[in-house]
């Protein structure tokens, strides 16, 4: 498929540092996506649009792509599809010093996941929030949702949990337990 062709080349484009052929393969690939009356393909065309913006250091752009994507996916009943959008603006809300509405975004996430039962989604979505807890200062919280993440662990990726656990152990750092901290990551 020409899209997904597509798609690859903004991907390839985007590790080569060109920007603007980067950017102009996603706009393609949303703009192809919607006259297919494909939502699915269109919402992720947007999240990796926002992906670009973000890497290059515009997150208010970023968060525009991805608010786009996530409302898309819901609409088109993909609430699945939403999930990392919703994340990725929450990450963007984060860089923009916008943690309560970082948090508000992931909390809604986070219902989805769990009435849904994404185990795997929830676990990102759980790490995410406790990266604005912890920014907020919330120490305590932030360490109990990165435990949760974990939870149950067949449900994270090897790449999740080991995500998981240096958060983890940073928060633990950061309430000055260095050496529980550590000891998170030696037992794994």
């Amino acid at each position: 498929n020409e899209l997904i062709a597509q798609t690859g080349l903004g991907r390839a484009y985007g590790q080569l540092g060109d920007v603007e052929r980067s950017r102009a393969c996603f706009v393609a690939v949303a703009e192809g996506s919607h006259a297919l009356g494909d939502p699915y393909s269109e919402g992720h065309a947007l999240n990796n649009l926002g992906a670009l913006e973000f890497e290059i250091g515009d997150p208010a752009v970023a968060m525009e792509a991805y608010r786009r994507a996530y409302d898309l996916h819901l609409a088109s009943g993909n609430p699945e599809g939403s999930i990392t959008p919703a994340k990725n603006i929450a990450t963007a809300l984060t860089d923009l010093g916008r943690l309560d509405d970082a948090a508000a975004v992931l909390e809604e996430a986070l219902g989805t996941c769990e009435r849904n039962n994404y185990l795997a989604l929830r676990a990102m979505i759980l790490e995410q929030r406790g990266i604005v807890r912890r920014q907020q200062g919330r120490h305590a919280e932030a360490a109990a949702l990165f435990r949760r993440s974990l939870q149950p662990p067949q449900a994270c990726t090897p790449t999740q949990q080991a995500r998981s656990l240096i958060e983890l152990a940073k928060t633990l750092a950061v309430q000055d337990s260095t050496d529980l901290g550590l000891a998170v990551l030696d037992t794994r």
